[in-house]
C-alpha cells in the first residue's frame, strides 16, 4: 500500500511523526508521501522526510497563496526526497480568497513543475471549470488530484487531462458521492491516499488521521469495485512508481 498524500509536518503528527511511518509500515505502506502547504516550510519539511525515509513535495497551498514566495520552492528542487510540485490548485470554498491571485500562483507551480520534469499535486476545492480551464491552457499533463471529491464530468476530464486520481477517507463515509465514481477509475490511474493529520476514514471519523489508515480507504475501495485488496494494492504501488518516476530513480540510485 501507499499512503500518497499526508502532512506529517503537521503539528497534530509532528512530534510522533516517526512513530507514524513506523505503524505504517508494520501495516503494509511501503511508499509515504509528503505533500507541501508553505514555501517557508520547505526546508524543514524536505529534513523531516529525509530523516524519516519518506518522500515530499514542496509548493503553496491555494489558501496560503498571500504567503507566496518562488524562491522557497526553486531552492529544493534537487533535493533527493522531492517527487513533486505542490500542493497547488485552487479553492474558492475558503472564504475570503483572491482568485486571480490564486490562478497566477498556481501557473508558476505549473511552470516551475515543467522546467523540473516533475509531476504536480493538485488541490480542488469548488473550482472545478477554472482549475481544468487553468490545466488545458498550460497544457501540463503530469500529477495528481489530491482527495478527489467532484462530479463525473471533472473525473473524465481529469483523466483526458492524464491526471492520476487519488482518493482519501472520505470514501468510507456512507453518504460520500465520490462513491459512486470509483468504480469508473482506472485502475492504473488510481492512488489512496489519507490526508492525515484530517479526513480520517470511518470508523475513526472525527479523530486524527494518520498513515496506517490508509488501509481502511484501499479496503473500502477495493469493495466498491469487487477487487481483491491485496492485487489493488499493488496496483496502487505501480502507479505510485509511475506518478512520482523520481520515487523509482531515488530507489534505483540508492
Amino acid at each position: 500500500m501507499v499512503d500518497s498524500h499526508c502532512h506529517l509536518q503537521a503539528p497534530a503528527l509532528r512530534a510522533s511523526a516517526a512513530e507514524h511511518v513506523r505503524e505504517a509500515s508494520e501495516q503494509g505502506i511501503t511508499e509515504i508521501l509528503v505533500a507541501g502547504i508553505l514555501p517557508s516550510e520547505a526546508a524543514s519539511t524536505t529534513s523531516l522526510a529525509a530523516e524519516l525515509g519518506v518522500w515530499c513535495s514542496v509548493g503553496c497551498h491555494p489558501c496560503h497563496v498571500d504567503e507566496w514566495d518562488p524562491a522557497g520552492v526553486l531552492g529544493h528542487l534537487d533535493h533527493p526526497r522531492v517527487v513533486a510540485v505542490g500542493e497547488c490548485g485552487l479553492d474558492f470554498f475558503h472564504k475570503p480568497f483572491d482568485a486571480v491571485l490564486q490562478e497566477r500562483v498556481l501557473r508558476e507551480q505549473i511552470e516551475i513543475a515543467r522546467g523540473a520534469n516533475l509531476p504536480i499535486i493538485l488541490h480542488n476545492r469548488k473550482s472545478n471549470e477554472d482549475l481544468m480551464r487553468v490545466l488545458r491552457d498550460a497544457d501540463f499533463h503530469h500529477g495528481v488530484f489530491h482527495c478527489f471529491s467532484a462530479d463525473q464530468r471533472t473525473l473524465d476530464a481529469a483523466l483526458e487531462l492524464g491526471y492520476h486520481i487519488s482518493i482519501s477517507g472520505t470514501v468510507t463515509f456512507r453518504n460520500a458521492s465520490i462513491r459512486d465514481l470509483i468504480p469508473s477509475i482506472p485502475s492504473n490511474r488510481l492512488l489512496v491516499e489519507t490526508d492525515a493529520p484530517w479526513l480520517a476514514p470511518h470508523p475513526h471519523r472525527g479523530t486524527t488521521n494518520r498513515p496506517a489508515l490508509v488501509r481502511l480507504v484501499l479496503e473500502e475501495i477495493a469493495t466498491l469495485r469487487r477487487e481483491d485488496p491485496v492485487v489493488l494494492g499493488a496496483t496502487v504501488v505501480d502507479n505510485f512508481h509511475r506518478c512520482f518516476p523520481r520515487t523509482l530513480a531515488s530507489r534505483t540510485s540508492t
